[in-house]
């Protein structure tokens, strides 16, 4: 008996097994059929779309509620719809009443092959879903109330288009451009409410607007909220319109004038307020942006340099700060810029000399009555007028201000360094300012570049002491001339730091030591001066590494060994000094590439030996030790 029972309840636990295990993974059973959820999910958004319409005589079992079975006439094979008709006519035909929006979740009824949702009360555009639906040979959407564009993707269904019982779209309110595989065959349609302008445009009054400009003027009507002149409401509709703000000029949809600016008489008289919309930088077909007048607050935007077409430029008598952008250097058709009477500061970008002003015309050009700072653009350093420089930050880190120009503070350390130094010997007539010190940018003749000392020639002004290591900071010099003065000591190794030079000079002093190494790092060297000093040891062959040099004087030294072979580098040479120093052995062969080039060279008074090369005449040398 237990056996029996056993053997009954194993066989109802596999015949229920059996039942629950019918449908596969995705699929919901239905009175014994198996339907995919996802298609009975799309069914009921139809359903939820349509509760205020739907026709609930489909509430076939009476629970209340239309399931989605029950809606219109269906289809279904191996758990898919394949046929939905939703469709009415005079008999009530599956007469379903549903409205609302086609969902987009349409596109997901991929076994589809008829649709009809004809004679309903569907709102909204055609979903691009619909092109998802490839099995398709029946689409009916005609006689609902479906506006906006037909999606181009319905060109991807394999319809027979010209078949109005195959398709049809017609008595709707679908706006052209039509796709071109159905542009013959929408049928009717009312297209009242369609706008006739292309896309981004926007119709007002039987005219296109570009919507992104039309926004534009709205952002400056929304900061202006609290300021702006309701005179401007000219429609009286209690709302300022983007087209009612100032003064403008349309053409081709696009805005091509802007006027928002207030004089006595209260011409276009806005009164906006708030920042400069970024967005700004989208009316691109400006000529004309006159917004003066006004209560502007906020920077300009960098995006003023879209407007390439713009001829003039207002911006006076507001409220606005910060940096005149660089960006403005890209209007070069301005022949207008007025942006005097703002609080704008810092440095007026150099890039304001691209623009074709006339500078000297006071009715093209104003700035004054700013916080702008020195230097200024020598474009417009004779036309800046009035600025307040009080919270002007003249420098940047590392630079120090004197008389509006900044300088780097490690190079008038330098220079400071040489003064120090000289202070028992230094010619005063260099305190050219008799204040009883000499400062650093009186000492010789300076050149400056952006805030770097790159050119000093201190000839003659008894300068004496070491050459301080430090020189080595000055590494923007391209000329440094030290000659003439009374500096002892060695040339620094440091020196080979300063590879921007191009002319050393450091002759006629008491300089002593050899000439360092280094010095062959100086490769843009031309000139080079280091006669009348009492050098010691050898040339060193590294100074064949200077290959730009043109003038090389080492004259009255007390130099000594032989001349290096790397002489012969230098074939740029046209002035070779060796005279006087105590230089022994060969000459090199090498020296005559030099002669062959047109080089000067002056030989006498060593200890140079026989034989000479035939290229070169050697003058008076001291042979006494030579073989």
């Amino acid at each position: 008996m237990k056996k029996l029972i056993k053997s009954f309840i194993i066989c109802v636990i596999l015949s229920l097994s059996w039942v629950w295990g019918q449908c596969n993974e995705g699929h919901t059973e239905i009175d014994g059929d198996c339907y995919y959820q996802s298609d009975l999910d799309v069914l009921q958004i139809f359903i939820d779309n349509s509760d205020s319409t739907i026709n609930m005589d489909m509430d076939i079992d009476s629970s209340g509620m239309i399931e989605p079975l029950e809606l219109g006439d269906q289809k279904w094979v191996d758990g898919r719809i394949t046929e939905f008709w939703c469709y009415w006519d005079d008999n009530g035909w599956n007469r379903c009443e549903i409205s609302g929006e086609i969902p987009s979740e349409i596109g997901e009824l991929t076994n589809l092959t008829f649709l009809g949702l004809g004679l309903n009360k569907l709102t909204g555009s055609i979903p691009s879903e619909i092109s998802n639906l490839t099995n398709l040979t029946h689409l009916y959407l005609g006689s609902n109330q479906l506006t906006g564009e037909i999606p181009e993707g319905i060109c991807d269904l394999t319809l027979n288009f010209a078949d109005d019982y195959d398709f049809n779209l017609s008595e709707n309110q679908l706006c052209s451009p039509y796709p071109p595989c159905v542009e013959d065959y929408v049928g009717e349609q009312d297209t009242t409410n369609c706008s006739p302008c292309d896309e981004g445009y926007t119709k007002i009054d039987g005219d296109c607007y570009y919507q992104s400009e039309l926004d534009v003027l709205q952002i400056f009507i929304d900061n202006s909220s609290e300021t702006i002149n309701w005179d401007l409401d000219t429609d009286s509709s209690g709302v300022i319109e983007p087209l009612e703000l100032g003064d403008q000029k349309w053409e081709d949809g696009k805005m091509t004038e802007f006027w928002c600016y207030w004089n006595d008489n209260g011409w276009n008289r806005c009164e906006i307020s708030g920042e400069i919309p970024p967005e700004l930088g989208n009316l691109t077909n400006l000529t004309y942006l006159i917004l003066g007048y006004n209560q502007l607050t906020g920077s300009i935007p960098p995006e003023i340099g879209n407007l390439l077409s713009l001829t003039v430029l207002w911006l006076d008598h507001n409220q606005l700060t910060g940096s005149i952008p660089s960006e403005i250097g890209e209007l070069t058709n301005l022949s207008s810029l007025y942006l005097n009477s703002n609080q704008l500061s810092g440095e007026i970008p150099e890039s304001i000399c691209e623009l074709n002003l006339d500078w000297d015309s006071s009715y093209k050009l104003k700035i004054t009555n700013n916080q702008l700072c020195p230097s200024y653009p020598s474009c417009i350093k004779a036309y800046v007028g009035e600025q307040d420089p009080t919270n002007c930050s003249f420098c940047d880190n590392g630079y120090t201000e004197i008389d509006g120009e900044c300088y780097y503070q490690s190079d008038l350390d330098v220079l400071q360094i040489f003064i120090d130094n000289s202070s028992k010997t230094i010619d005063w007539y260099l305190d050219t300012d008799s204040s009883g010190v000499i400062e650093p940018l009186e000492l010789g003749y300076q050149r400056w570049e952006e805030g770097r000392l790159t050119y000093l020639q201190c000839e003659d002004n008894e300068l004496s002491d070491v050459i301080p290591s430090e020189i080595s900071n000055l590494t923007n010099l391209t000329f440094l001339g030290l000659g003439w003065n009374q500096f002892t000591g060695t040339i620094p190794p440091e020196i080979g730091y300063l590879t921007n030079l191009t002319h050393l000079d450091l002759l006629a002093n008491e300089l002593t030591g050899t000439i360092p190494p280094e010095i062959g790092n100086l490769t843009n060297l031309t000139h080079l001066y280091l006669w009348s000093n009492q050098f010691t040891g050898t040339i060193p062959p590294e100074i064949g590494n200077l290959t730009n040099l043109t003038h090389l004087d080492l004259l009255s030294n007390q130099l000594a060994g032989t001349i290096p072979p790397e002489i012969g580098n230098l074939t740029n040479l046209i002035y070779l000094t060796l005279g006087y120093n105590e230089l022994t052995g060969d000459i090199p062969e090498s020296i005559c590439q030099l002669v062959d080039n047109g080089c000067w060279i002056h030989l006498t008074d060593n200890q140079l030996c026989p034989p000479y090369p035939s290229c070169i005449y050697v003058a008076y040398q001291d042979t006494t030790n030579c073989d």
